[in-house]
């Protein structure tokens, strides 16, 4: 009769267990599972509350921990950065479910290509509430055509993935030992009838040219640094497509196409998606002694037809390695 007393508490307490702690459940929701190497990799960290108390999260004052890691497909874990993946606190009322966007790039050394897991680690009151492996993958892409400008020092490289719904065209923006990655943008849907074209002019700006649909394409401007300047989108029906062609002064001009407007509320560019990895901030602040030349020297390469052509300049003054803004 006693050892029956004794398994009913044990049984009793067990199930108040269950009630109080189980009742949580937390994972990772992709936004897509396929990444360019050190391109963003945007998710939303979701926790859903079934019980009947406010679960605080990430509270100094005490409440549940989150904790997200993650591993290659060697099972190594992957350091961190040291910027906080979840930052602030989260309130998450009962019987709801509370999302918070994140960005794996930012706070973890993702620096190879490869399949990546993320796991999400809940801890309350002693106890741990572990989400299954959270699967993703991150690619080099099929480099279609790159650029080096010297002034700064900076590759350009158009990248083409596809994620299961067509070819996209990213641009990544390096330093030209490829130490430091200054930014990924992500220019659309491509398509492959026509060659993308990326060149830059007289007046250190980067044009990139590439076709979004049968009879749209996409004029993208960057300055010499990586940043984006403005972008348009462009109406041809030649059978060849548009073409951008030096003008007078030595800028870069569309020929073949007519401007569209862009909708309202449209932006010229979205900032980009990653900044200097941190375990690099260290290195010392880019500095110019003088105004940059009117002409630099650029080096253009088009893998798929494997020639390479050099456009002379002026010397230009040397600059330090670039930190992290």
């Amino acid at each position: 009769m006693k050892k029956f007393t004794l398994l009913s508490a044990f049984a009793f307490v067990c199930l108040l267990q269950q009630s109080v702690f189980a009742q949580y459940t937390i994972d990772l929701d992709f936004n897509h599972k396929r990444h360019l190497l050190y391109e963003s990799i945007p998710c939303d960290l979701r926790i859903k509350n079934e019980t009947s108390r406010l679960l605080h999260v990430n509270d100094p004052k005490g409440g549940a921990e989150v904790k997200v890691r993650v591993w290659d497909n060697k099972r190594n874990l992957i350091g961190e950065t040291g910027t906080p993946l979840v930052k602030g606190r989260m309130l998450v009322p009962p019987n709801q479910i509370v999302k918070t966007p994140l960005d794996l790039v930012h706070s973890f050394r993702i620096r190879e290509p490869g399949s990546y897991y993320a796991v999400v680690d809940l801890s309350i009151a002693g106890k741990r509430f572990v989400s299954p492996k959270l699967y993703f993958e991150v690619v080099g892409g099929a480099e279609i055509k790159k650029l080096i400008s010297y002034t700064p020092p900076r590759l350009f490289s158009l990248r083409l993935i596809n994620r299961g719904e067509g070819d996209e065209l990213l641009l990544r923006v390096q330093s030209e030992d490829k130490s430091l990655c200054y930014g990924v943008y992500p220019l659309g849907f491509t398509m492959r009838s026509y060659k993308a074209r990326m060149q830059m002019d007289s007046h250190d700006v980067v044009h990139v040219l590439h076709r979004a649909s049968p009879r749209e394409f996409l004029h993208f401007q960057f300055t010499t640094s990586g940043a984006p300047v403005t972008h348009n989108v462009l109406e041809s029906r030649l059978p060849t497509g548009p073409d951008l062609v030096r003008g007078p002064s030595g800028a870069l001009i569309v020929e073949g196409a007519i401007q569209e407007d862009l909708a309202e509320g449209d932006t010229p560019l979205a900032e980009p998606d990653l900044a200097p990895q941190p375990d690099l901030a260290d290195l010392p602040e880019e500095s110019l002694a003088e105004p940059l030349p009117a002409t630099s020297t650029v080096e253009e390469r088009d893998v798929e037809a494997e020639n390479e052509t050099v456009i002379p300049s002026v010397p230009v003054p040397d600059f330090l390695t670039p930190s992290a803004p």
